[in-house]
């Protein structure tokens, strides 16, 4: 993936919205699309904006990968990026084939964005170090909260490839968990970790041809179970800097080459820790709000990965292409048509 290089692009079961982000960037976008995980509006919106867009099953992952090849080679398109869910996005790019679009690769992509082999990446080179055990059932969890002491965190990931994060202050804590996950039949394996303290923030990179960019720094605040991701984060230089890096390490040790990423982490008195990360614009779940002018790390990396400059800098500590005001000019144009932000996928997508 080289920065600028060619204005095509594919998306993988893109929401309208980063379409339109695409299109404003400079790019002419071609878009695969689930139209049973795709609301009518947004398929509507992508066949009006895209170039082209071809209808799948992405939950095949062998004949997405076949068919991304192609509609890449029919149409000359260098860069793919996929949108979609952790489990289903692992799948095609293990069955892409090498020397079709740009794009991470399978093993890249699971060590940043699988819990428990992200923290042994780490911790095994020595890079954000955090004390955690695994536990293969239920049953080995006590002696190793024992081990670890409270507070700390349990983390599972389900059959769907969704995260679930728990934090246990006390005993009552372990045993509410240990009889919910009695009910549900929940089976391992669990990550647990220490509980790391201070303050939340994430780190938005763009990684072309392995080099990471860093397009935004945020600050999460969270209130009344709702989270607030504020930018530019209020921080001074050192711990900027020390963000940036724990986030780069995290990217050069997974080998990631190309595409976006985002990395939470936690600013603790021992330094910036790696709390979790995803190979996407901004993580899974429910997208937080945004303070701010310029809060738009999706339209940041269209635009830095189309090689768009101008002469503006930023406390955020971006290292190449460029960011601008345009995002209110997209802003009006949602609201003038009267789309909502990103609602283009049907729930449990």
């Amino acid at each position: 993936m080289r920065c600028g290089a060619d204005r095509r692009l594919l998306l993988v079961r893109p929401c309208h919205t980063s379409v339109v982000r695409a299109v404003t960037a400079g790019f002419r976008v071609w878009s695969v699309q689930d139209p049973a995980l795709c609301a009518p509006h947004c398929l509507a919106e992508t066949e009006r904006l895209s170039q082209g867009v071809q209808l799948t099953d992405t939950g095949d992952p062998a004949a997405l990968a076949a068919l991304l090849g192609r509609t890449a080679r029919r149409h000359g398109i260098a860069q793919v990026l996929h949108l979609d869910d952790r489990r289903r996005s692992l799948a095609a790019l293990a069955a892409a084939d090498p020397a079709g679009p740009a794009s991470a690769t399978a093993q890249s992509v699971r060590r940043i964005s699988d819990h428990t082999a992200m923290r042994r990446l780490l911790n095994e080179n020595g890079r954000s170090p955090v004390r955690a055990r695994v536990a293969r059932s239920v049953a080995e969890v006590p002696a190793l909260v024992r081990t670890l002491g409270l507070p700390l965190v349990v983390k599972r990931t389900d059959a769907a490839g969704t995260h679930h994060v728990t934090r246990i202050t006390c005993p009552g804590d372990l045993a509410a968990w240990t009889a919910r996950r009695a009910a549900d039949a929940a089976p391992g394996p669990y990550l647990l970790e220490e509980y790391l303290a201070g303050p939340a923030f994430g780190v938005h990179t763009l990684t072309v041809d392995g080099a990471h960019h860093v397009l935004a720094i945020t600050a999460h605040h969270q209130a009344d179970g709702s989270v607030t991701e504020l930018y530019p984060a209020p921080l001074g230089a050192p711990a900027r800097a020390e963000l940036r890096a724990a986030a780069r390490a995290l990217l050069d040790l997974a080998d990631y080459r190309a595409g976006p990423a985002y990395t939470r982490l936690v600013l603790t008195a021992r330094g910036a820790r790696v709390v979790a990360a995803e190979a996407s614009f901004a993580g899974h779940g429910p997208e937080p709000t945004r303070a701010g002018a310029d809060a738009d790390p999706e339209l940041r990396l269209f635009r830095a990965l189309a090689g768009r400059q101008d002469d503006r800098r930023y406390p955020s500590g971006i290292a190449s292409g460029s960011l601008d005001d345009t995002m209110r000019d997209v802003e009006r144009h949602h609201h003038h048509r009267g789309e909502e932000r990103c609602a283009g996928r049907r729930s449990g997508s």
